[in-house]
């Protein structure tokens, strides 16, 4: 990240987080409110990595699956913080990410916009990722070990790793799931001639590549359709995706962080106008604050040079005007040299 030039303005970054580096798993929570199942989170987590204070470590996210009278299901990610910040620029000149994710859930929920009961296998070097998708929505997601080998001989470890993990799935969470309508195949790897139709006989499933497109353009064959989908989903600010750059990982980017183009630099500027006009408001008021005290000063002296024998003054100029009305030696000074 460090070596990368640093992007020009307007441009979003999105750094994909690997399943390998998260601990995700799939909890039942009591409740149905947002607020609550972010609020029980914290200790979930604690519970999930079995290490009292981990959770103080560990920055966590979750994305809803469905909901029931009893509760709500969920998909939960933990990560460790140091990790995270580890893979961060150590300068503020290199390209800093605004975005921290796991990019296969990005690409299981557009997959998953078309084909919402499915099977979502993502092939990268060395690794491969497996989503089940229900409901348009991710529901399970695992990182699968992949021998050496090319892609095609990697087949039937995969479609052992596939069942197993499918298996797993209905034990821990969803014992009613049916079986997938299909699978999708996307990543570097998946181009290979002779996958498809390998998988296809071997998961007894209809299995098709997925061709990604982003800003309206089909991708090649070989990019990483994950990472394609988070940038757009970034881009597009999708409240489907999960974002690890919060709180102790916030990008700093400044005075205003977060105004970047046309539209940031529009709302600095009113609010830079707001402030001077605030500016000047409170120096006008200062001003005439001055003013008032002069002049109250003043009316006190003639005051008190009219009237020798007063001893407190708390408003010279009305207790002047009864002065003058109750009449007096004093008074009567005082009208000859107005007169």
């Amino acid at each position: 990240m460090a070596a990368l030039p640093r992007r020009g303005r307007g441009c979003a970054c999105v750094l994909g987080l690997p399943l390998a580096l998260l601990i995700v798993h799939n909890l039942r929570l009591p409740f149905q409110d947002t607020k609550q199942q972010a609020l029980a989170l914290p200790s979930a987590l604690e519970e999930l990595l079995l290490r009292p204070g981990s959770a103080e470590r560990a920055i966590g996210a979750f994305n809803l699956i469905d909901t029931d009278p009893a509760g709500a299901r969920l998909l939960a990610y933990a990560a460790d913080k140091t990790l995270l910040q580890a893979l961060l620029p150590p300068a503020q000149k290199a390209c800093d990410p605004d975005c921290l994710c796991p990019d296969l859930l990005l690409l299981a929920s557009q997959i998953g916009a078309a084909e919402p009961n499915t099977l979502v296998l993502h092939l990268a070097a060395e690794t491969a990722e497996l989503a089940l998708v229900q409901k348009s929505r991710m529901a399970c997601c695992r990182a699968l070990p992949v021998p050496a080998g090319t892609a095609a001989a990697c087949v039937p470890a995969l479609t052992l790793a596939i069942r197993q993990s499918l298996s797993l799935f209905r034990q821990q969470a969803a014992p009613d799931a049916g079986a997938p309508a299909g699978l999708w195949l996307c990543g570097p790897l998946a181009g290979d001639a002779e996958l498809p139709g390998q998988l296809e006989r071997a998961l007894q499933i209809p299995v098709q590549r997925w061709q990604a497109e982003l800003t309206g353009r089909a991708l090649a064959p070989d990019f990483d359709a994950a990472l394609a989908c988070a940038l757009a989903a970034l881009q597009q600010k999708s409240p489907a995706s999960l974002n690890f750059r919060r709180g102790e990982l916030a990008p700093k980017r400044g005075f205003w962080p977060g105004l970047r183009g046309k539209k940031g630099r529009i709302p600095a500027a009113l609010a830079l106008a707001a402030c001077l006009a605030c500016l000047l408001l409170a120096g006008r008021v200062q001003s005439l604050k001055a003013q008032s005290a002069r002049l109250h000063d003043e009316m006190e002296g003639i005051y008190r040079s009219a009237f020798p024998t007063v001893q407190v003054v708390h408003d010279p100029y009305m207790e002047m005007q009864a002065a003058l009305r109750a009449g007096g030696p004093a008074a009567s000074q005082i009208g000859r040299a107005h007169v």
